[in-house]
């Protein structure tokens, strides 16, 4: 079951409102600091950094094993194997990634495979270190969505590139050894369709939603494409107030009845949300009923296991929760919500380490209370990969300068669950720079000395305003 709503990438690279830039711009000057001291001291080089501001985007639980679940950050993935008690870091790079500029839709196949939807491609590795391009699905196409079949075995994907003005190359792929090998289904959807968002009915895998932005300049529509037979031949309809400013994403399909499924209608002004409302259909698109409306973001979306219950949140707006035979909403919690997935275990949902005081939660009490599961410094490195693996070649190196930013000091080596280190070529720690380590959570009330200060204007300023200028726009 899709429990996850992909609108969420819309603002995941825009910071909000609800937090000060003078906090994350804080931050992003004393990691600024410690890397630049680390850096004069020779221990690690100036491309290991991911610049962006820490953020989780995406949760997705192992079907098959619910103590194993990946975290989509904007500086890498996190995994643990063993429900949350250590986490381990996946780079960004290992899995082809460009972490300055991609929020890569991630899938989890049925035999444990993770598949990564990246600029350039489908990235796969049957373990959480060998990853490679996917066989049968092109390396030029930009994968813009990963859906997870109910059949076994079975994934979807689709790429969405630009052609021409208002000319697109969209493809839906599909596996049945549960990412191994791919091929295309059916035909192609209109090319003035611009796809977002991939759905299949959980009830239904013949069942196909897409989302997009459709028609040409001055009649630009919010469009969903439907397939009855898994991309053989389509049907077209139109959410309405859609236009090229506002875009529909496709949140989840009910479990049960594969012609209701939820659609986000997003509106962006100047790089701001100005507009997001909750449309929901039961005749499988052909009508659309507006049930929620805020003027702020709504990053997280997730449906109850049995489609009985719908959550939404948002950073401003916090989680709200409506029964989906009524769909009247109620606020559930304050928490921030950067994304949401409910599953038998409860609602997982991606916060805020400084509002919040941890990045990443559960709650068994349907969003009245939420238990930490992580933190921004919760990571203890790299798994345990043989260094002729990506993760094992790359991993080590970069996690020198992501702990610091991080702030993961606590780790021993390095190491969690085993990790951190990649046959044999454990990387040795960094120093604790004057106590700093670049702690993420103390950041915000931690001032640096101005000996640093003005060893970065003299020295660093190329460094700081890479990662700076995210703050300050």
């Amino acid at each position: 079951m899709r429990s996850q709503m992909r609108w969420r990438d819309v603002i995941s690279k825009r910071f909000d409102r609800h937090l000060s830039n003078r906090r994350r711009g804080a931050w992003a000057l004393v990691c600024a600091i410690t890397s630049l001291l680390v850096l004069l001291g020779g221990r690690i080089s100036p491309a290991a950094a991911h610049g962006r501001f820490p953020l989780a985007g995406q949760i997705v639980v192992d079907p098959s094993d619910p103590m194993r679940i990946f975290v989509r950050t904007t500086y890498g993935i996190l995994v643990t194997e063993d429900g949350s008690n250590t986490w381990s870091w996946i780079c960004p790079e290992a899995p082809g990634v460009d972490a300055d500029s991609e929020d890569p839709a991630i899938a989890v196949g049925s035999d444990g495979s993770l598949l990564v939807g990246t600029f350039n491609g489908l990235s796969r590795a049957p373990d959480v270190c060998a990853f490679a391009p996917a066989p049968g699905a092109p390396t030029d196409a930009f994968f813009v969505d990963i859906q997870v079949g109910t059949a076994p075995n079975i994934l979807r994907a689709v790429s969405s590139n630009g052609v021409a003005s208002d000319t697109f190359e969209v493809a839906v792929w599909g596996s049945t050894d549960d990412g191994a090998n791919w091929a295309q289904l059916g035909v192609a959807p209109p090319s003035d369709v611009l796809a977002l968002t991939l759905a299949s009915a959980p009830s239904d895998d013949d069942r196909l939603y897409l989302s997009g932005r459709g028609g040409t300049v001055g009649n630009y529509e919010a469009v969903i494409m439907r397939s009855d037979d898994a991309g053989a031949t389509w049907q077209r309809f139109v959410v309405p107030g859609g236009d090229a400013e506002t875009l529909p994403y496709i949140g989840a399909v009910d479990p049960v009845d594969p012609d209701i499924f939820y659609v986000g209608l997003v509106r962006i002004q100047d790089q701001e949300v100005v507009y997001f409302g909750l449309h929901v259909t039961q005749d499988g698109g052909q009508t659309f009923t507006e049930v929620f409306t805020r003027t702020s973001s709504m990053p997280g979306f997730a449906l109850s296991p049995d489609g009985s219950k719908v959550a939404i949140g948002g950073a401003e707006e916090g989680l709200w929760l409506a029964d989906a035979s009524t769909l009247q909403f109620a606020k559930a919690n304050e928490t921030v919500v950067r994304c949401l997935t409910w599953t038998d275990a409860g609602i997982y949902a991606c916060t805020d380490q400084f509002v919040d005081g941890f990045n990443l939660g559960l709650s068994t009490d349907e969003g009245a209370t939420f238990t930490p599961l992580s933190e921004l410094s919760s990571p203890c490195g790299p798994p345990t990969c043989d260094a002729s693996t990506p993760v094992g070649a790359i991993c080590p190196a970069e996690w020198q300068v992501e702990r610091l930013e991080l702030g993961a000091t606590t780790c021993g080596d390095g190491g969690a669950g085993g990790g951190g280190g990649t046959g044999g070529s454990t990387p040795t720690p960094p120093e604790d720079e004057g106590g700093c380590g670049c702690h993420v959570p103390g950041a915000p009330s931690e001032a640096p000395p101005s000996w640093a200060l003005a060893l970065v204007a003299l020295v660093g300023l190329r460094r700081l305003s890479r990662r700076g200028a995210a703050s300050a726009s």
